[in-house]
């Protein structure tokens, strides 16, 4: 995300408050950002980074429109926010001022015909967030049963959801504390295995298909044997290449969709019994 030069250097302020994300950089707070399409990802979804709370401790999270689009600011109240953005623009609007309740950005002043309709939009978004963590638990915990045929398909039901293959339903009940706090706990242990500095599939969209006794053993019997077997030591490089690869990350890419034998990707992974072959198949 393209970030502008603040207008003025902001004072840093001590901070302690809880409702705000981690910061790197504490010492400013007021930055601008203007609108484009980068962003951060959850395990729901992307995320702008002018749609979270970026306030150093201490301070409430504020955001205001300028000239150059969104004036992301800390503050100690509504009147100390407004006066930090028009530091920035002076062309800031009070209108348009915007403070973070835990959930997203609501205005200060709302509007009266939008009232009822943020709320309803704020409360929709926060069901769709934990249904979509309800499936995504779901998968990768069936992912490790024997399953029966209505566990089966729940397994699929789940999968097409998440796919985007089938409508979504309302799954969670959101008053219900204890299963909102489990489901908090998976997005984190999701968020660290994203934050890797290499790609990792989400296994819990893959299935176990076959056992391998090396990596020669997976390619020769899921790559397709015109391909693995071109001249010039191709068999050989790419043997290697993924016994790197595995050594590495613990998992390795035997074939993409156009090399594999069974069109679809498949991956070797290192466990604690050997070597698995997975891929998308459906089970």
């Amino acid at each position: 995300m393209r970030r502008i030069t603040p207008s003025a250097a902001a004072p840093s302020r001590p901070s302690t408050n809880p409702d705000n994300g981690p910061n790197d950089r504490p010492e400013r707070n007021i930055m601008t950002f203007a609108h484009d399409s980068a962003s951060q990802h959850t395990a729901a979804g992307p995320m702008n980074m002018c749609d979270r709370p970026l306030a150093a401790e201490g301070l409430r999270s504020y955001r205001c429109k300028g000239a150059f689009g969104w004036i992301m600011i800390g503050a100690t109240d509504d009147d100390d926010a407004f006066r930090e953005a028009l530091r920035s623009s002076d062309t800031a609007k009070r209108e348009t001022l915007q403070r973070w309740d835990g959930l997203g950005y609501v205005d200060v002043t709302p509007r009266p015909s939008t009232v009822g309709a943020d709320a309803a939009k704020r409360l929709h978004a926060r069901q769709c967030h934990y249904d979509r963590l309800h499936h995504m638990k779901r998968v990768r915990e069936l992912m490790t049963m024997e399953l029966d045929s209505e566990q089966v398909r729940m397994l699929h039901a789940s999968r097409a959801i998440l796919n985007g293959e089938a409508p979504g339903t309302r799954s969670v009940d959101l008053s219900d504390a204890a299963y909102l706090a489990e489901l908090d706990a998976f997005e984190r242990e999701e968020g660290e295995r994203r934050s890797k500095p290499y790609w990792e599939p989400d296994w819990s969209l893959e299935s176990q298909i076959d056992k391998a006794s090396s990596v020669a053993d997976a390619m020769d019997r899921y790559y397709k044997h015109d391909r693995l077997n071109r001249p010039g030591g191709t068999r050989e490089r790419l043997i290697s290449d993924r016994e790197m690869e595995l050594k590495e990350k613990r998992f390795a890419c035997v074939a993409s969709h156009h090399d594999s034998v069974n069109g679809r990707v498949v991956y070797l992974r290192s466990m604690g019994d050997g070597l698995s072959v997975w891929s998308s198949l459906v089970r």
